[in-house]
């Protein structure tokens, strides 16, 4: 979806509602404002406690599955990703 807006006199600017519906951000929500890479992104404040919850490094190490299989190769993985990609193409060409 694309909508716009404008900056008023005051630097302030107003959400179209169906932005604001789809996001569930109802009022009196708290928004980050975060200028990423030339773009401005609108998140909610408790974006990164929810979605991300902040984690020692041993609590990532546990969680990490660990892999008994066999060994792979290098060589062995760009094969099955080449064998893949000639998959798809087929599929899709026909």
């Amino acid at each position: 979806m694309t909508s716009v807006t404008r900056v008023s006199e005051e630097g302030q600017i107003f959400l179209p509602s169906e932005v604001s519906t789809t996001q569930g951000w109802d009022s009196g929500t708290e928004l980050e404002v975060v200028e990423r890479g030339g773009e401005v992104v609108l998140r909610p404040r408790s974006f990164r406690r929810t979605v991300f919850p902040p984690i020692t490094l041993e609590q990532f190490l546990a969680a990490v599955p660990k892999y008994d299989g066999p060994l792979v190769t290098d060589e062995m993985m760009e094969a099955g990703l080449a064998e893949e990609a000639k998959r798809r193409w087929r599929d899709k060409c026909g």
